[in-house]
């Protein structure tokens, strides 16, 4: 899994923690710029999110993320694990955040 180049998106705050949000990257080449209903996980929190029609972020429904496939389910797992590991070294992950 490798992390594309980020996309500016409009202004955007994270439903779980807060955290204002205005740049998304793709895990994949097919998918840089995030289209409505398109997954993410934000990076900071382990948020499991969604992109609603007008690209605001929601929180994943329960239905929404049983209707994923089993490969994107096990995408935002592994994406969500690394954001937890590094957010038992919060210090690691600002000066990841400071200097990518």
């Amino acid at each position: 899994m490798k992390v594309q180049k980020g996309h500016k998106t409009r202004l955007n705050f994270c439903p779980q923690c807060g955290a204002k949000l205005d740049g998304a990257s793709a895990v994949d080449k097919k998918n840089i710029k995030p289209k409505p209903g398109d997954v993410s996980v934000y990076f900071y929190c382990g948020a499991y999110l969604c992109y609603n029609s007008q690209l605001y972020l929601q929180p994943l429904s329960p239905q929404g993320y049983a209707d994923l496939d089993n490969e994107t389910k096990k995408t935002l797992a592994l994406i969500a694990g690394a954001a937890f590991k590094l957010s038992l070294a919060p210090t690691t992950f600002l000066n990841h955040l400071r200097n990518p």
